[in-house]
């Protein structure tokens, strides 16, 4: 099944769990419920922008994005690493405020819809699970969908001590830990989506190993003006200038670009290159 198809079934189960909970949780009285719902209700608009951006990053390029679309997935993972952030800070808040002023919930309730809770976003977290591993757009719907798995589990948990010892502050305690979570890997994905828009080079490839590899081709002299960076989290982009050595034969121009896409695309997975080739060096290096 295709990334965007599954998309949509998680997003209608999503919205229907995020129903079910926020009508519980006012019932019920638990904060933890509540913000769980509200916390799907974020997920579900999230769950929109990566549909949204998988559709269009696979549009074809054209003469006004020669580069095509695939950054559509980057910035809609920018914009749902900082929508979690959000959902987590406000409902932290709440979560403190409520600790500071316990009042009685049903404990019974909150654990019969934080079971409902599991179930639904353990299924659809599963349902992209595969695909998280490749797109960084899928990625931030999987952390979404993980951390609401993650806020349900707690949901349960506060519950069962909640019915056990009749301890309120459990829920605002169990909150408060899933928020920290929820921040946390939440601002890892920012950081990342940014460095991807920014053009960082990726942390993975060291620029000296790569260039002294270039520099080892026959007929190369010196490999200068680096530029490195990922159009989306998988492609990444290389260009250089490259000096050949004096009074080597021009004509096996050819030869020498073979052999560095060679080692471009087997040794270091850089499959889009652009190599300038110079016969004396040049002043920006």
């Amino acid at each position: 099944m295709k990334s965007d198809k599954k998309l949509i079934i998680v997003i209608i189960i999503n919205f229907a769990i995020s129903v079910l909970q926020v009508i519980g949780g006012f019932i019920s009285g638990s904060l933890a419920l509540i913000s769980d719902s509200v916390h799907n209700f974020g997920d579900t608009l999230s769950l929109a922008i990566s549909l949204v951006a998988v559709t269009i990053g696979k549009k074809k390029r054209d003469l006004s994005y020669t580069y095509g679309y695939k950054r559509a997935e980057i910035l809609g993972a920018t914009v749902n690493s900082a929508i979690i952030i959000m959902v987590a800070f406000y409902i932290g808040k709440e979560a403190v405020i409520k600790l500071l002023n316990p009042k009685p919930v049903q404990g019974i309730l909150m654990l019969s819809f934080g079971l409902i809770g599991i179930i639904a976003n353990a299924f659809s977290a599963l349902l992209l699970y595969r695909d998280s591993k490749d797109k960084l757009i899928i990625k931030s719907a999987f952390l979404h969908l993980l951390t609401d798995s993650l806020t349900s589990v707690s949901v349960v948990i506060g519950s069962i001590f909640i019915i056990a010892f009749k301890i309120y502050i459990f829920d605002s305690i169990i909150t408060l830990f899933v928020c920290i979570f929820i921040f946390r890997e939440s601002i890892k994905l920012l950081i990342e989506s940014v460095e991807i828009l920014m053009q960082k080079a990726p942390p993975i490839i060291k620029i000296n190993d790569l260039k002294n590899a270039l520099n080892k081709v026959e007929g190369v002299d010196d490999i200068h003006h680096i530029h490195m960076w990922k159009m989306n989290d998988s492609d990444i982009y290389f260009e250089c200038h490259a000096k050949i050595k004096d009074n080597f034969d021009l004509k096996k121009i050819d030869f020498i670009r073979e052999k560095m896409e060679d080692i471009l695309i087997n040794k270091f997975s850089i499959k889009h290159t652009t190599i300038q080739f110079e016969i004396s060096c040049c002043k920006r290096k």
